[in-house]
């Protein structure tokens, strides 16, 4: 996994592991380590992710044939001047 314009992580797993959550310790360099908690959906071969760094960055990832949305419902991003997915500042419809 990879956080956006920054570090990447990796850990290991067994693939024979038989539980539908598993946590999976994770590095990411010499001095940023976390936990992945994988929940896997029927089959293993789908599921979705939170992650926890040690220098308190968090994410959040889907694998398989498992969508964003499936996973973690409708995100909508904050900024300075927050405008709900979906609608303009003046309040009318936008495609999204």
């Amino acid at each position: 996994m990879a956080f956006p314009g920054s570090i990447r992580c990796a850990g290991t797993w067994s693939v024979r592991d038989p539980n539908p959550t598993i946590v999976i310790p994770v590095t990411c360099g010499a001095r940023v380590r976390g936990e992945a908690i994988v929940t896997r959906q029927a089959g293993l071969m789908t599921g979705s992710a939170l992650v926890a760094l040690s220098n308190g960055r968090r994410g959040q990832f889907v694998f398989g044939d498992l969508t964003y949305n499936q996973a973690f419902g409708q995100v909508r991003m904050q900024t300075r001047s927050w405008i709900p997915i979906g609608e303009s500042p003046d309040g009318t419809r936008v495609g999204c």
